[in-house]
């Protein structure tokens, strides 16, 4: 909603549907659970920049006899995509035209985060970009971002509700150094730097198609008695239908 020339604000709400799968294939089920969440932001134009801040709730899952802890009795999971606050400053056309320079800060909140909060702490991110305009329909886009390590150095033995596992007939408690490769296995956010490339073309008055590519690296650590080495690629579309 605008609310005049250089405010406005918005609001969202997501459904998300998610399938979890825990433990060993013998001792656990894949179950299936929905959450909602609520995201709130506004932007103001102060001539030369505009500035930006937005919230998105947590989103939490609960996911129901999950995986067996004990012979015979299977544990219910509780797993929440974390609160997230951003922060974010961009250059406007009266700052230099054709040219726009971003800066955004975003805080996860990992360690609130049922299920995560075992293994992750809270993750600060730091992004810059910028975008040229090379015509009236074209414009280039370069990113870099670094992210502080989301790794917990000081697990315990559990991850959330869950402090053991049936196997073999028994019963085998968890230990730190089973929650640490539990951690070793979630390797894919464990990058800390990423570089990003994109291209917008301007199809028609209100529809515009944009194209980007990433590299994320940085990610090789060493979790308990397991190494890993963590760097992913992207590519992404998208079209936007303004009305």
């Amino acid at each position: 909603y605008e609310v005049n020339d250089n405010l406005s604000v918005g609001a969202s709400a997501t459904i998300g549907f998610g399938l979890l799968e825990l433990g060993l294939v013998d001792n656990t089920a894949l179950t299936d659970s929905f959450g909602i969440r609520g995201s709130i932001g506004a932007t103001y134009n102060l001539g030369p920049v505009a500035i930006a801040a937005s919230y998105d709730s947590e989103l939490n899952y609960q996911f129901d006899n999950v995986t067996e802890g004990t012979p015979g009795v299977f544990t219910d999971f509780d797993l929440t995509l974390p609160q997230t606050i951003s922060l974010g400053v961009a250059t406007t056309d009266a700052f230099i035209e054709n040219w726009l320079f971003e800066f955004n800060y975003r805080w996860k909140n990992w360690s609130d985060a049922d299920g995560f909060k075992s293994v992750w702490r809270d993750q600060h991110i730091f992004s810059v970009g910028a975008q040229h305009k090379l015509s009236n329909v074209i414009a280039v886009r370069f990113g870099y971002s670094y992210s502080t390590d989301l790794q917990k150095k000081n697990v315990g033995s559990s991850v959330g509700s869950i402090n053991s596992l049936a196997l073999g007939g028994g019963t085998v408690p968890l230990t730190p150094e089973l929650v640490q490769f539990v951690q070793a296995t979630l390797t894919q956010p464990f990058w800390q730097q990423q570089i990003s490339a994109g291209l917008g073309y301007q199809v028609a008055d209100h529809i515009r198609l944009d194209l980007h590519g990433s590299y994320a690296f940085d990610g090789d650590r060493t979790i308990g008695g397991t190494q890993i080495k963590v760097n992913e690629f992207q590519l992404g579309a998208g079209v936007t239908w303004t009305f």
